[in-house]
């Protein structure tokens, strides 16, 4: 976790024997450099991003400070006082409800609304996320939309996703990142700006039978929309296509292997295996008449709407 847990991990390669400058290159330079991106940051040089931190302590022989003297984040100056103030603005809204979207107007539907969800997210019984989504109709076209907030990672996402075009948009700290996707004659062509600023343009062919998949609970829904018709051991295949954006930008084609397994308490229940290039993730898919009213990811991550059996 960035904070204070990235102390930790040094003093303790420290503590191992590992000389304390080989371990601050491996938090800076050697991180990019191992993400392929040894001239983008980590490093001081023409045409590097000005991310910097200015400590009053010589930190080749002493532990880095938890609040520096400043930081320069790509060229934006913030000085001590400033950090100050942001750590106490976050230890506020900490001791408060997380609630993102209080007094906020709803989600607008893309002409006529046929449903609308709110979702928690939680790490074992604590709510680390929310997110609330809607599904339209217009021209036709099934729409879903919604927006993420992740108050733990500092990102909010807002998407838009139809049958052939995307909308998706990230902001992380003070950056923002924001990407539009239209498919036509079997290609996906994704254009927009990194949380650099940075344009972005991406090109991939669209796999026989796949679905552009929104992000996180919206593209559950959209997986839900498929599974119609299921009966308790029956099993099928689907293929989508993801616009990843965090932490790198990318398109991949993702394969969903799907069974039915026997009603949880009148609802229907599935267990859902991603495979995607290097991995391979499952999790479970609860729906209720209202829709998806769960997604289970491993032993403790649970998305679900309020209310909803665990």
């Amino acid at each position: 976790m960035p904070g204070a847990a990235l102390h930790d991990e040094i003093e303790l390669f420290v503590a191992a024997g590992v000389p304390r400058p080989q371990v601050l290159r491996a938090a800076t330079a050697d991180a990019w450099r191992y993400l392929g991106q040894p001239h983008e940051a980590g490093v001081i040089e023409a045409g590097a991003r000005a991310d910097l931190l200015l400590v009053a302590s010589d930190p080749l022989h002493a532990p880095l400070p938890l609040v520096p003297e400043g930081v320069m984040v790509r060229g934006r100056w913030l000085p001590r006082a400033d950090l100050e103030a942001r750590l106490a603005e976050i230890a506020r809204r900490a001791a408060q409800p997380f609630e993102p979207w209080d007094g906020a107007p709803p989600l607008a539907a893309d002409g006529q609304e046929l449903s609308r969800a709110h979702y928690h997210k939680a790490i074992a019984d604590t709510v680390v996320g929310q997110e609330r989504v809607v599904v339209s109709t217009a021209g036709g076209k099934r729409i879903v939309a919604g927006q993420i907030a992740e108050p733990g990672e500092d990102t909010e996402t807002s998407y838009r996703f139809g049958p052939d075009t995307a909308d998706l948009s990230l902001t992380y700290h003070t950056m923002r990142l924001g990407l539009a996707g239209k498919i036509a004659a079997g290609q996906l062509t994704v254009t927009g700006t990194d949380l650099s600023g940075k344009p972005v343009a991406l090109n991939a062919a669209v796999p026989g039978g796949a679905f552009l998949t929104a992000p996180a609970m919206g593209g559950a829904i959209q997986l839900a929309e498929r599974l119609a018709g299921m009966q308790p051991g029956s099993r099928r295949e689907l293929t989508a296509l993801e616009i990843n954006a965090y932490p790198s930008i990318g398109v991949a084609p993702v394969r969903y292997q799907i069974e039915r397994k026997p009603d949880l308490d009148g609802h229907r229940k599935f267990t859902v295996t991603a495979v995607r290039s290097s991995s391979r993730a499952t999790s479970e898919l609860v729906i209720d008449d209202g829709g998806v009213a769960r997604r289970t990811a491993g032993s403790e991550v649970t998305t679900r709407v309020p209310g909803a059996q665990r």
